[in-house]
């Protein structure tokens, strides 16, 4: 793509991103849509449109397609890290989640407190708790929120329950 060209595809994704924020679905979808055909390799395009499948139609398949295609030309874009993890957490693929949390932890500027909570959240979720508190204490690490921090140390006491829970039984 040319420099004019990543410029006209940056100045229509802005449009669309504003439909989105204005909850206008179809026509965000529409403007999304244009751009991936004008400019196939603007990434992001890829990750708006996921969004719109995962979060407002309830299709994590097309959702899923559209995150992979974002990272394949655009692997520094870290929202669609993000989001492609919620897919695949939601859909139980933890082998999968594991493999693009650690290729999300190599991208520049990463928020790896995010990336830590997510590892945690998936071992909870697995039953390995010892390993979810050790996740969520180093997302502790990385915060600086009171709020984010008290809501990782609930986080934490949720597994010490569930463990003595289990244990107990």
């Amino acid at each position: 793509m040319t420099d004019l060209e990543k410029l006209e595809a940056e100045r229509l994704f802005v449009l669309a991103d504003n439909f989105i924020k204005e909850q206008n679905m179809p026509v965000a979808m529409e403007e999304l849509q244009y751009i991936i055909v004008q400019y196939p390799e603007f990434g992001k395009a890829y990750n708006h449109l996921g969004w719109i499948y995962e979060t407002k139609l309830a299709n994590l398949q097309k959702a899923e397609e559209l995150y992979k295609l974002c990272i394949k030309y655009e692997p520094n874009y870290k929202a669609a890290y993000l989001n492609y993890a919620v897919v695949l957490s939601t859909t139980r693929r933890y082998r999968d989640l594991e493999n693009l949390l650690a290729q999300a932890m190599q991208v520049p500027a990463m928020d790896m407190g995010t990336i830590y909570n997510e590892y945690a959240i998936m071992h909870e979720i697995q039953g390995h708790y010892e390993l979810a508190i050790d996740y969520y204490k180093k997302n502790i690490a990385e915060l600086f929120n009171d709020t984010s921090i008290q809501t990782a140390l609930n986080s934490i006491e949720r597994c010490k329950k569930k463990m003595d829970i289990l244990h107990r039984s």
